[in-house]
């Protein structure tokens, strides 16, 4: 009898850790994914922000939202927000505490990250239909942010997902 169970729970300490590691993982991207469009850092003035700059803030959050998987460029954001390009530059860096491309890029990697995760779709076609043109920036930001290749990330997923299903199939 207790040579049964010893089997059935040797698994699980091994198993836990990858799992809950993955699980930590995807807690992380949504906070992440939560400050990244939610939280305004503190500007340098104290950490007030204006209605009118908040609402620009969320009107070219929205915007870069809606359209991340097009070009979207500086000029086209500072347009939605009334702002001459040179100015909203400054002021976006000032208010998000990066620059517009970076914060561009970020939201376009999130997304990859998802669907690379979620899909079996060639890379390349994942990359292209989030908005990335230039694949060697695009995997110089993915290793950066992720710590990982694409594929490795992926490959990572994928054995996480396969020990999860195992550990349902032995408990009862």
């Amino acid at each position: 009898g207790g040579q049964n169970l010893r089997p059935q729970k040797q698994p699980q300490p091994e198993l836990s850790p990858g799992l809950s590691l993955h699980f930590k993982s995807l807690l992380y991207e949504l906070l992440y994914l939560c400050v990244l469009r939610y939280q305004l850092p503190e500007a340098d003035r104290g950490g007030r922000f204006s209605d009118t700059e908040r609402a620009r803030l969320i009107a070219v959050t929205d915007y870069i939202n809606a359209h991340y998987t097009e070009p979207v460029t500086l000029q086209e954001a500072a347009a939605v927000v009334a702002l001459n390009p040179e100015y909203f530059c400054r002021f976006f860096k000032q208010q998000m505490g990066i620059n517009f491309t970076r914060h561009v890029n970020q939201v376009r990697l999130s997304h990859i990250h998802h669907e690379l995760i979620a899909t079996e779709d060639p890379i390349m076609e994942i990359v292209d239909r989030n908005g990335f043109t230039n694949y060697k920036l695009f995997h110089k930001l993915f290793r950066e942010i992720y710590g990982c290749t694409p594929r490795e990330a992926r490959q990572e997923a994928k054995e996480n997902q396969e020990k999860s299903s195992h550990i349902k199939q032995i408990l009862p």
